[in-house]
C-alpha cells in the first residue's frame, strides 16, 4: 500500500471521528484489545495520534476461555504490545461457555455480554471516560444482514452506532482489507483468531460466504452502502423515537405493576408505531422484548372484542378491556389443586388466607353462613368454566362467569377467583358473595364464620 493510500484511511477516520463527535481533547479512552486486525490497528492509531488528539489510553484483553492454549497466546502476544509502546494494560478471563448455558445464550452472545461487562468494570474502577471498540465497515455489514435474516425492526437496521453511552467506534469508516492492508505495509504484526472461520457461527457464515458473492457479483461498494444506510436508518429511527415518545406518554399507563394501553386513543399512525410505542414498557416493567409475532397478536387484539385474551412468552397475557388492552405476568397457576378444610381451621394461598370458625364477630372481609345441611368438609379451588351457584337474594342459579361480568370484574382478575364448595355445591365465591342456600335464617341452628384475608 502507498502513502498515499495510508493517509487516506488515516483521513477517512479522522473525518468519521470529528462528524460523530467520537473524541475530545483530554479523553480517557480505553481501548477493547484482542490482538486481531482490527484492534491492533486502532491501538495503533490512537497511539500515533495521542499527542494530536491529547488523549492517554490504554489496553485490555479479555480471555473467553474458549480456545485453550491459542486463548494464552493471545492475551501474552496483547500484554507484549502494550509493553513495548509503553501503555497500561489489563486482563480479565470470563467463563463464557458456563454464563451461555446458565443464561440460555448462543456463545457469541454471551461472549460479547460478559466481554462488555469487563470494559465497563475497568473502565469504571480505572476513571476511563471512553471505551474503544474495533468494529470496522464490514463488521456493520455483517451486523446489518444477521438481524435482517432474524427479522429485526428498524433498529437493527440501523447496525453498530459509532457512539454509545462511553463507546466509540471509529473504525466504522474502513473496510478490513484496508485495515490489513496498512498493518501489512507498515510491517504491523497481529493474530488471527481461528474462531473466525468457522462458519457454524452464522456472522461467519455471512462474512466467507455471502458477502463476498454480493461483492464481486452485485456492488464492490456493499459495505459503504449498507453503512450509508444504516446512517439513514439511524436518523429516521431518532425521528420516530422522539414522535413515539410522546405517543407513549399519551397511550400507556403503569397500574400497579400492569401497563395499559389506552385504545380509545389510538391513531392510525399510533398503530404503525405500535412496536416503538410499547418495546421500551414491555421491556421495563415485565422484561419482555417483544418479536414481530408478539406485535401482530397485540394489534389483533386492539381489533377483538372485549374480554378476548392472548398469551405471550414468559407468562405475560394481554387482554381486551372495553377501551384498553391490559398486559399483566399471571401468577404461577396452581392447577386444579384443590385445598379441603373444616370448621376451626385456617387455609393458605400465595395471596390469601381463609379462616373458618365459630366467632361470629362481624368483620369486613367475612360472611356468616348457616351450616344446617352442609357436610364437615369444606374444598377451597379456583372456578371453572361452566360453574354454577345461586348468589345470595336470588331463586335460580347463575354461571359463574355471568355473576362476575354482573359485578363488574375485569377479566385479568378473574382467573384469579377461588369458590368454597360443600358437597358439590358452591357456597361462597370468595371475597364477593355466598350462596343464597346457606344465608342465615330465622330457625338456622349452627352458624360460623367465613373470612378472607389478604396477604400484605
Amino acid at each position: 500500500m502507498k502513502g498515499v493510500g495510508k493517509k487516506k484511511i488515516e483521513e477517512k477516520i479522522f473525518s468519521f471521528t470529528d462528524k460523530n463527535r467520537l473524541i475530545a481533547k483530554g479523553d480517557s479512552i480505553l481501548i477493547g484489545f484482542s490482538g486481531g486486525a482490527d484492534s491492533r490497528f486502532v491501538l495503533y492509531f490512537l497511539n500515533k495520534y495521542a499527542a494530536k488528539y491529547k488523549i492517554k489510553i490504554a489496553a485490555v484483553h479479555v480471555n473467553h476461555m474458549l480456545r485453550g492454549k491459542e486463548a494464552e497466546r493471545d492475551e501474552n502476544f496483547c500484554r507484549k504490545v502494550a509493553g513495548e509502546i509503553g501503555i497500561d494494560f489489563y486482563s480479565q478471563s470470563v467463563n463464557v461457555k458456563s454464563y451461555a448455558k446458565k443464561q440460555k445464550l448462543s456463545i457469541e452472545e454471551a461472549a460479547r455480554i460478559l466481554r462488555y461487562e469487563v470494559f465497563e468494570k475497568i473502565a469504571e474502577k480505572e476513571n476511563f471516560n471512553k471505551i474503544c471498540t474495533a468494529h470496522n465497515m464490514n463488521d456493520n455489514s455483517e451486523t446489518v444482514l444477521l438481524n435482517l435474516f432474524k427479522g429485526t425492526g428498524t433498529a437493527g437496521l440501523s447496525g453498530i452506532p459509532p457512539k454509545r453511552g462511553k463507546i466509540i467506534r471509529p473504525l466504522l469508516a474502513v473496510t478490513r482489507d484496508e485495515i490489513e492492508g496498512y498493518l501489512s505495509s507498515e510491517n504491523i504484526k497481529f493474530i488471527t483468531d481461528s474462531s473466525n472461520t468457522d462458519v457454524n457461527f452464522l456472522r461467519n457464515k455471512i462474512r466467507r460466504e455471502i458477502l463476498p458473492v454480493v461483492r464481486s457479483g452485485i456492488n464492490p461498494q456493499v459495505d459503504k452502502a449498507i453503512l450509508n444506510l444504516s446512517e439513514i436508518i439511524s436518523v429516521r429511527n431518532i425521528f420516530i423515537k422522539n414522535h413515539a415518545d410522546k405517543l407513549r406518554t399519551k397511550l400507556l399507563e403503569e397500574d400497579s405493576g400492569k401497563l395499559r394501553l389506552k385504545i380509545s386513543l389510538l391513531e392510525t399512525d399510533s398503530t404503525l408505531l405500535l412496536d416503538e410505542i410499547l418495546r421500551p414498557e414491555l421491556i421495563r416493567i415485565f422484561s419482555f422484548s417483544p418479536e414481530y409475532r408478539d406485535i401482530e397478536k397485540i394489534k389483533n387484539l386492539i381489533y377483538s372484542q372485549k374480554g378476548t385474551g392472548a398469551s405471550f412468552r414468559e407468562n405475560l397475557y394481554g387482554i381486551r378491556e372495553k377501551n384498553e388492552v391490559l398486559f399483566y405476568r399471571a401468577k404461577k397457576d396452581s392447577g386444579d389443586r384443590e385445598i379441603t378444610f373444616r370448621l376451626g381451621e385456617k387455609v393458605k394461598t400465595d395471596d390469601f388466607e381463609i379462616i373458618f370458625s365459630e366467632n361470629l364477630k362481624k368483620e369486613a372481609g367475612c360472611e356468616i353462613i348457616s351450616l344446617d345441611d352442609l357436610d364437615e368438609t369444606f374444598i377451597l379451588r379456583k372456578w371453572k368454566t361452566g360453574d354454577k351457584f345461586q348468589p345470595l337474594g336470588m331463586k335460580g342459579k347463575k354461571k359463574i362467569s355471568d355473576f362476575l361480568t354482573d359485578i363488574k370484574i375485569p377479566s385479568y382478575k378473574r382467573a384469579d377467583v377461588f369458590v368454597v364448595e360443600n358437597n358439590n355445591e358452591i357456597i361462597w365465591v370468595v371475597g364477593y358473595r355466598i350462596s343464597d342456600k346457606v344465608k342465615i335464617k330465622n330457625n338456622s341452628r349452627k352458624k360460623a364464620k367465613l373470612c378472607v384475608k389478604k396477604k400484605i
